[in-house]
C-alpha cells in the first residue's frame, strides 16, 4: 500500500492469497508495482497500480519510472489506474487540441509496449460536477 497524501493519492493492490502468490516490486513516486504467481499453476505476472499527480511535471516522474520498470519485468504487465491525462482530445469534453500531456501520455504507451483497449459502455471514465 502506498499511503495518501493529504486527502487523495493513496494507493493499493489487492488479491486473493488462495490464488496468488504476491510481493511488492516497487513503490513509486506515484505508483505500486507487484509480481504475482499462481497458487495452482506457474502462471507469472506483473501488474503497476497509478494513481499520477494533476501536475505535468510532477507526472513525468512516473512516466520515466515505468520506463525503468519495463527493464525488470519479464512477461505479462498490466499497468492500470488513474493517469490524470487523456492521450487524446476526443476523450475530453470541450477540448479540441491536443495538448503536450497529452502527447507525453501517449509516448509513454508507445516507448512501454502497452496496449490502450477502447472504452465500452460510455463516452468518458469521469465527469468533473456541473458537467464540464
Amino acid at each position: 500500500m502506498k499511503e495518501a497524501q493529504d486527502s487523495s493519492g493513496g494507493i493499493m493492490i489487492l488479491w486473493d492469497k488462495r490464488v496468488w502468490r504476491g510481493e511488492l516490486l516497487l513503490v513509486g513516486s506515484q505508483c505500486l508495482t507487484g509480481k504475482f504467481s499462481g497458487i495452482h499453476d506457474d502462471f507469472n505476472w506483473c501488474i503497476t497500480a497509478v494513481y499520477a499527480d494533476c501536475d505535468t511535471v510532477i507526472r513525468r516522474v512516473l512516466w520515466q519510472e515505468l520506463l525503468q520498470m519495463k527493464t525488470s519485468i519479464n512477461g505479462p504487465w498490466v499497468v492500470c489506474g488513474d493517469f490524470n491525462v487523456t492521450r487524446f482530445a476526443s476523450e475530453r469534453t470541450n477540448c479540441n487540441r491536443q495538448n503536450g500531456a497529452m502527447t507525453e501520455f501517449s509516448s509513454c504507451i508507445e516507448d512501454l509496449e502497452m496496449v490502450d483497449p477502447p472504452l465500452f459502455g460510455g463516452s468518458f471514465t469521469w465527469r468533473r460536477r456541473g458537467g464540464s
